[in-house]
């Protein structure tokens, strides 16, 4: 096989198109421990709605509170641009710290 046609198979089964390009991957969601652990409850309770309402529920509040830390950070990095006085530091803790 010469070096083309083995660069053009290797290509294809790396799910390329003719011209080498990788397809555009599909945008990836990262989520916490506590939502992967809210989606394995819901996929477990069955056909229990009192379950399934009440962990719903719960991870409707777990989402807003993370909603809440957001937009307070996204509301402290714009006053931290706005003022010499205002420093802000992002750390990603979520591997570390559950959000509750």
């Amino acid at each position: 096989m010469n070096r083309d046609m083995k660069k053009h198979a290797e290509n294809k089964s790396a799910g390329c198109d003719d011209r080498g390009k990788a397809p555009n991957p599909l945008p990836r969601k990262d989520t916490c421990k506590k939502c992967d652990k809210y989606k394995i409850k819901l996929d477990a309770e069955n056909n229990d709605q009192e379950a399934i309402k009440k962990s719903e529920d719960e991870h409707e509040l777990h989402l807003r509170k993370a909603e809440v830390v957001r937009n307070s950070m996204k509301e402290d990095t714009e006053n931290a641009k706005c003022s010499n006085n205002i420093s802000v530091c992002s750390i990603d803790l979520q591997k570390t710290l559950e959000l509750e």
